[in-house]
């Protein structure tokens, strides 16, 4: 149950982040079902560009999905990142801004991407409203073992804690658990999953944050990286021969959030 504030909160930042204005066009991939496609519709809304809603048929036959990219002068668009593997950047340079989440995301989308347009890779399940962290690739060219999820989005604060609840030094992998602005009431007529998930926040007397059973440690630079197992969900309009394809290409499955790994402290 995410409250009204929480969807402002995800507004206002991304308008920011992003520089939406009432020009641009943007795209909405994900499926209702999906809690991507809160985030594709409030942002289009709130600022005043258009919302476009791509029928399902084209989303499952690349060429005609990068038509209707070129037709209708899409600007900013969020994608998974194996979706974006399979595309051809070059034929769509309408678009400037393309957000990627939903599974780890592999170098090669970086080093396909980052030169056409302003890369995104971003972090966020459902119970934090879409999204919690952000990282720019900002036309990098440095080569990276783990493509980075960023850093905290505005109002909201991560910790990367052990299975005793402590704070995990730089470099330790640990749970993501997520405070702030975002963080959603609980789950509808869930109360037993809800108070196991959404817990007391030992750093913020009186606050609560979620614990999200994620994996992830941070870098110097105050970067989080995924890993080592970072399961996601994924949006359910995405073809199955793209599932095989990032499946295959990364050796993990990303089926459920049940199969998370906790951390081994």
């Amino acid at each position: 149950m995410a409250e009204h504030r929480s969807v402002a909160n995800l507004t206002s930042m991304f308008k920011h982040y992003l520089q939406v204005t009432g020009g641009d066009r943007i795209l909405q991939f994900a499926s209702l079902s999906f809690d991507a496609s809160v985030w594709e519709i409030v942002i289009s809304l709130c600022s005043g560009a258009q919302l476009h809603i791509v029928p399902v048929e084209v989303i499952h036959h690349l060429g005609e999905f990068e038509q209707y990219i070129r037709t209708n002068g899409i600007t900013i668009m969020s994608l998974p990142p194996a979706y974006l593997l399979r595309m051809h950047p070059e034929q769509v340079r309408s678009l400037r801004t393309v957000v990627t989440a939903g599974s780890a995301c592999p170098q090669e989308v970086v080093r396909k991407w980052s030169p056409y347009v302003n890369l995104v890779n971003g972090y966020g399940p459902t119970e934090t409203t879409v999204g919690a962290t952000m990282w720019p690739a900002d036309g990098t060219k440095e080569e990276m073992m783990i493509v980075p999820i960023g850093k905290p989005m505005s109002n909201t604060r991560v910790y990367i804690l052990d299975q005793e609840g402590r704070l995990l030094p730089m470099g330790v992998p640990g749970e993501i658990c997520i405070a702030g602005a975002g963080v959603a009431r609980g789950y509808l007529n869930r109360p037993e999953l809800t108070a196991e998930k959404f817990v007391d926040n030992p750093f913020e007397p009186g606050a609560r944050m979620y614990r999200s059973g994620d994996l992830a440690r941070w870098l110097p630079d105050g970067n989080l990286v995924p890993g080592p197992d970072r399961p996601a969900s994924e949006d359910p309009r995405l073809p199955d021969r793209v599932r095989r394809d990032r499946d295959a290409a990364h050796g993990a499955s990303t089926d459920s959030r049940s199969r998370r790994r906790r951390p081994e402290g």
